[in-house]
């Protein structure tokens, strides 16, 4: 049972699967929060108009693409990057340094942005994306340009996971799940044109081009934000704020400093760790990383519980138990899609010996199904009101879709075994529009943004924590299977080196040993679907 947000204990409503997502209470909280700051002179009023709010969010729409592309843009043409500097064995630095900086700063945003309004910090997230980006394009050195990956990264977190708050503030509940529907169409979109749009521009204007082209088009953006979207903040609850218009000095004693500094600082030490688990990297290199983050987690924990007056990432909130659940089933899911991503090309080159642009190919599906399924979750959201039905059946589509890859893909590449990821998309996509349901119905206006930054960072955190598995588990298992299958094989350990450095080496080793090879890499590849 999840109990509706309410002004007064008099008008609490029990609210559970058959009750609406938008009841009077509910939809009274919002307006409530919205009112006191507008008469507090705190932000903008709120846009009521259906094609205001549609032109809105069709301008946060163009940050959410540019956000998108730009990792897809980096990931293809990483490589040709890092090899202008002889950098080309830490061309994972480029896309690495981005993920982090998201990753350690996404969390914050939430706060910011109900302290200092959802414009404001917006239009921040984009002045440092573009700073970022524009440090790439002019950078002399390798790591002048990863610090500008790092930068990108910063303000990349804000215009991905402020675009969710955005539409939980001005819309219904129920109409929320089908407009992100859309986002997430317009982000799969970008992820999809990134990668041919930087092969072309790499082979045409040059890989700088790549980063300075986006600072026009980010410059833009700031305009278009600045000019439609109304300043949202979340109203103090203090007695002497009720009658005046609040401060920047008011706002900055409401920032968590330290908070702010020790969660950042505990995601980025452990995402490194992780990194190094996923490269095979000594233990003894690891153990450290994975302690400081440790000690930082506990000292942020403290410091929020008892120390911080207006937490920067409130532990009430992030702690509920609908909240934990929507994470949970986020950062899951996105584990388990970004598993399949990553085994789907690889055991397609490995059996049928097709080039890799061939054998991504085989992700359309995917992709397709992902987008698909949002954009019906979000309208069926919309008419019933109800997601609990919908989350079950996203689960059990991605789920089937995993056992069926496990069962299948053992050497068999017909066109159904292909189709089968398709479910997993259209799960994926079910779920990315049914979680943030689940998370938003349970909270009221002032909880709404911490929350769903919350779900970005599981989500990231999934993701990142299943492609550094996958490479530890896959590397670890392949080099056990070939050693096994190889064994009585003459120059076995020159062999197994080939196989794990090129598969495109397997197709010029004879019938017998090539058979071996592939059986060892379907093996592994079971292993790491299994995880």
């Amino acid at each position: 049972m999840t109990r509706a947000p309410s002004t007064s204990d008099s008008d609490v409503v029990e609210a559970d699967e058959r009750t609406p997502l938008v009841n009077g209470t509910h939809a009274q909280a919002k307006s409530d929060d919205a009112d006191t700051a507008i008469e507090n002179g705190q932000c903008d009023v709120v846009p009521t108009s259906r094609a205001t709010i549609v032109g809105i969010l069709s301008t946060l729409m163009l940050g959410v693409f540019i956000a998108s592309a730009d990792s897809s843009i980096v990931i293809a043409t990483s490589s040709q990057i890092a090899s202008e500097f002889d950098r080309f064995s830490e061309a994972s630095w480029l896309v690495t340094s981005y993920s982090l900086a998201q990753c350690a700063c996404q969390p914050l945003y939430g706060k910011l942005s109900d302290i200092f309004g959802r414009r404001s910090v917006l239009v921040f997230s984009y002045i440092v994306f573009l700073i970022g980006c524009g440090l790439c394009g002019i950078g002399q050195t390798y790591w002048q340009v990863i610090a500008g990956r790092a930068i990108s990264g910063v303000g990349g977190a804000g215009m991905n996971g402020l675009v969710s708050v955005i539409i939980a503030d001005m819309l219904p509940i129920r109409e929320v799940a089908k407009w992100r529907s859309y986002v997430n169409v317009v982000s799969t979109v970008g992820r999809s044109c990134g990668g041919p749009l930087g092969g072309w521009l790499v082979d045409t204007t040059g890989w700088r081009w790549i980063f300075l082209g986006q600072c026009p088009i980010s410059a833009v953006s700031i305009l278009l934000v600045a000019w439609r979207l109304p300043n949202l903040t979340t109203p103090l609850d203090s007695q002497d704020q009720e009658q005046g218009k609040e401060t920047f000095k008011d706002r900055l004693r409401r920032i968590d400093f330290l908070g702010a500094a020790l969660l950042p600082s505990a995601l980025i030490a452990f995402f490194i760790a992780l990194d190094f688990v996923g490269k095979s990297y000594q233990w003894v290199y690891i153990a450290p990383l994975a302690g400081l983050s440790l000690v930082l987690t506990l000292l942020f924990l403290y410091v929020e519980n008892y120390k911080a007056v207006e937490p920067v990432f409130p532990l009430s909130i992030v702690f509920k138990r609908d909240v934990l659940t929507a994470n949970a089933l986020a950062g899951l899911q996105l584990a388990a899609q970004f598993t399949i991503f990553y085994t789907t090309p690889i055991y397609f080159q490995v059996i049928t010996g097709m080039s890799a642009a061939a054998a991504g190919s085989r992700l359309i599906l995917m992709v397709v199904g992902n987008m698909v399924g949002g954009i019906v979750a979000g309208h069926l959201i919309s008419r019933s009101r109800h997601y609990k039905a919908i989350t079950t059946i996203a689960v059990g589509l991605g789920s089937t879709c995993y056992l069926l890859v496990l069962i299948r893909w053992r050497g068999s590449t017909a066109w159904y075994d292909t189709a089968i990821v398709i479910l997993g998309g259209f799960g994926m996509g079910m779920t990315q529009s049914s979680s943030f349901i689940h998370l938003a119905a349970s909270l009221t206006g002032k909880e709404i943004a911490i929350a769903s930054m919350s779900w970005y960072l599981s989500a990231n955190i999934g993701m990142l924590v299943a492609a550094n598995l996958f490479n530890a588990l896959h590397n670890t298992s392949l080099l056990a299977f070939l050693k096994q299958d190889l064994r009585e094989i003459d120059n076995a350990d020159k062999i197994i080196h080939g196989a794990v450095s090129d598969l495109e080496f397997i197709r010029t080793l004879p019938e017998a040993i090539q058979k071996l090879v592939v059986h060892s890499y379907v093996n592994s590849l079971s292993v790491t679907n299994g995880m």
